[in-house]
């Protein structure tokens, strides 16, 4: 476990609020683009912590210049960027800070990742700089999953590998507004959910070669002997360029093949969860579904609340995903990649 509490970090408000910014500065300049240059660019003001109606609002005109031609930055590669991270297993809880804020319990038990003081209250200034499970500790944001169950048993996971890809194989990356809030996946479902938001397979690895064995499956499978049961999301990426609460699922959405949807122009990197279970012959799988509840096992579905470091984030924006390049994982207090190896799953 790694302590994001270092002296090369930034104070903890003025990185948020300097994230908070950039995200604001992206909103104006959508609005300013949707409006034309003689419409006001000030959208509703509002703040990223637990309220269903957080908005980002319109920064200075420096900031917006930057922004402009941040997004419309063209990259060289033809191939999507992609960069990871791995955040080991930190606790479990009744919490949902994104959908049951300050209500500790009342949710259905969740396996969080990442920030190790994720519960009900948290916000997402709180996170940024707190203590983090990740391999880089520029990463304290929470990820959170609903606990698994087999006959009844509860079956832990070890880590999840986060994957954060690039807009499309073209154009440059717009960068992550600070303190999104984002869900994947449905609570629920009932019935196998689409193969490209939500999947298992078997996980294997061989001394540096990681790889993912067996076609995709909507729910766990028994896997060979010495592999793992992989779940994989995947997160919507089109934004609506104000909306930084999750409340609803509808501030980020699907794309539709590459391209976003007018009513979410914005195009943001795309995070998968991988997430590593033992492998449990013969198991009948279960997950939570409330307090002392358990249902079907095709409601998977994966929580975010951004507790990123805008610097070490943007740059690596920047040097890999913009530059559609293959980064490997990310790690230390500087967020350093290492050199790309193994499978799209790789978790070493």
């Amino acid at each position: 476990m790694t302590d994001a509490r270092s002296s090369d970090q930034p104070d903890q408000g003025s990185s948020w609020v300097s994230r908070h910014m950039r995200a604001v500065g992206l909103a104006g300049c959508l609005a300013l683009a949707l409006a034309g240059a003689g419409a006001g660019a000030t959208l509703a003001s509002g703040n990223s912590g637990n309220s269903g109606t957080g908005k980002a609002t319109a920064a200075s005109g420096k900031r917006h210049r930057h922004m402009h031609g941040r997004h419309g930055k063209q990259g060289a590669g033809n191939k999507a960027g992609v960069f990871h991270t791995v955040c080991t297993y930190s606790h479990s809880a009744g919490d949902d800070p994104i959908l049951m804020p300050g209500k500790p319990g009342a949710s259905m038990l969740h396996d969080f990742f990442g920030n190790t003081t994720t519960k009900a209250s948290s916000t997402a200034p709180q996170l940024v700089g707190g203590p983090t499970t990740c391999a880089t500790s520029a990463d304290s944001s929470g990820y959170w999953t609903p606990a698994l169950y087999d006959n009844g048993q509860r079956v832990l996971p070890s880590k999840v590998a986060t994957y954060w890809r690039g807009a499309s194989r073209t154009a440059s990356t717009t960068p992550l507004p600070a303190g999104l809030q984002m869900i994947a996946g449905n609570e629920q479902a009932t019935s196998p959910q689409p193969a490209d938001h939500v999947y298992w397979q078997c996980h294997a690895v061989t001394g540096s070669q990681s790889t993912r064995n067996g076609p995709k499956s909507s729910a766990p499978h028994e896997c060979p002997a010495g592999q793992e049961m992989l779940l994989t999301i995947n997160f919507p990426s089109c934004w609506d360029g104000h909306t930084l609460s999750a409340v609803g699922q509808d501030n980020v959405v699907y794309p539709s093949g590459s391209r976003c949807p007018a009513s979410h122009p914005v195009a943001l990197s795309r995070l998968a969860l991988h997430v590593h279970y033992p492998n449990r012959p013969g198991g009948k799988f279960t997950l939570s579904m409330g307090p002392g509840m358990q249902g079907s096992i095709y409601s998977e579905h994966a929580d975010f609340l951004d507790g990123w470091n805008i610097t070490v984030l943007d740059r690596l924006t920047t040097t890999c995903l913009d530059t559609h390049s293959k980064c490997g994982k990310v790690t230390g207090p500087n967020g350093t990649p290492q050199p790309a190896m193994g499978s799209p799953s790789s978790s070493s």
